[in-house]
């Protein structure tokens, strides 16, 4: 997964329901959490995704899809980057 100022990992999770990422119900839940990742991304300035971008190398999930436990995460880091 390319790691620069663009988004650092796909969110299309394609349409098979048995790929469910961990702690979703449904693979359109975990679709959800997955888009509103990269909508969050998108409303991050360069000095704030470089930021991320190096929490993501060093602390961020291993493992793509994201579990419903990473996306919430990814998204408080996203979230607290953007005050």
């Amino acid at each position: 997964m390319p790691l620069d100022e663009s988004w650092p990992w796909r969110s299309e999770l394609g349409e098979d329901p048995v790929a469910i990422p961990p702690g979703y119900a449904t693979l359109s839940e975990a679709q959800s959490a997955h888009d509103e990742l990269a909508m969050l991304w998108e409303t991050l300035k360069l000095p704030e995704r470089r930021a991320f971008l190096k929490w993501f190398q060093l602390d961020g999930p291993h493992r793509w899809p994201f579990s419903r436990e990473d996306t919430l995460d990814l998204r408080d880091i996203l979230n607290s980057l953007r005050k």
